[in-house]
């Protein structure tokens, strides 16, 4: 019965299985950030798709940790305002991402995909609050998703274990 249950294990955790969850658990998630845009509310960034990457297919990424996530999106958009605010128009973007990835690796929270911010910032001048929303709002929207998503797929990968393990029990003791 061991091995019937190694067997159904493997499956349930198969590639093609694991890339299955990955890609429900972002489409989910984008999903949740694309109802609020539909009430004009512009949470859906280009950034997101990258960190849902992270988020649902490399959960135990250095890059997935939630200081990562927050703290990076937070240092990006600070450093974008920044540089945003500089009489160098040609080189702000450059500035702005420098010194995003600068405070990042300082802080040690780097998240990648929050290294567009800066640009974004750069090219369309948004005012500070575009900070707080869209960027720190989606991205502890995105947070919640994959840790209640990714919370429950490994409470379901865990009951079907401890089921096939009980009926294993079960038929030893028959």
């Amino acid at each position: 019965m061991q091995a019937a249950m190694e067997i159904a294990m493997t499956v349930l955790l198969s590639p093609a299985m694991s890339a299955l969850m990955a890609g429900v658990g972002a489409g989910l998630a984008s999903a949740l950030l694309l109802d609020w845009q539909t009430m004009n509310l512009g949470l859906l960034i280009a950034p997101f798709g990258a960190t849902c990457v992270l988020l649902f297919a490399a959960p135990q990424s250095p890059f997935s940790r939630k200081r990562n996530v927050i703290g990076g999106y937070l240092l990006c958009g600070l450093s974008g305002l920044l540089a945003a605010e500089l009489p160098l128009e040609a080189f702000n973007a450059s500035i702005a991402l420098a010194l995003a990835i600068a405070s990042m690796v300082y802080c040690q929270v780097v998240h990648p995909p929050a290294g567009a911010i800066p640009i974004i910032m750069t090219q369309f001048q948004p005012d500070w609050t575009y900070v707080v929303f869209p960027v720190l709002t989606g991205a502890l929207l995105l947070l919640a998703s994959s840790h209640l998503f990714n919370g429950l797929k490994t409470k379901s990968l865990s009951v079907v274990s401890q089921s096939m393990s009980h009926k294993g029990d079960n038929n030893e003791t028959l």
